[in-house]
């Protein structure tokens, strides 16, 4: 499975090349963060991870689901995107 994996930092590159172990997931890491203006670059991919900085809008994740993403896997702790249930119901409704 190809992801995109936005808002990367070298030490973050290491780790998930490490867990990601044998190479079954194509892993594209991307410095920039999510939002809008750079969802096109998760073109091709069937999923991809975001942190906490990164833009999950309603219209961002509609944008995603017409490039083809279908799974959002996020890598932090806690939930600190306020707005983030509004989305994810705008998200279901069209999937």
């Amino acid at each position: 499975m190809r992801v995109t994996v936005f808002s990367t930092r070298p030490y973050d590159r290491a780790l998930l090349a490490r867990a990601n172990g044998a190479g079954r997931h194509e892993l594209v890491f991307l410095d920039a963060r999510l939002d809008a203006a750079t969802s096109a670059a998760a073109q091709g991919a069937q999923a991809m991870c975001v942190f906490v900085n990164d833009q999950i809008a309603a219209a961002v994740l509609h944008a995603l689901h017409a490039n083809g993403v279908r799974t959002v896997a996020l890598r932090w702790f806690q939930r600190r995107q306020s707005g983030l249930r509004s989305p994810w119901r705008a998200l279901c409704r069209t999937a």
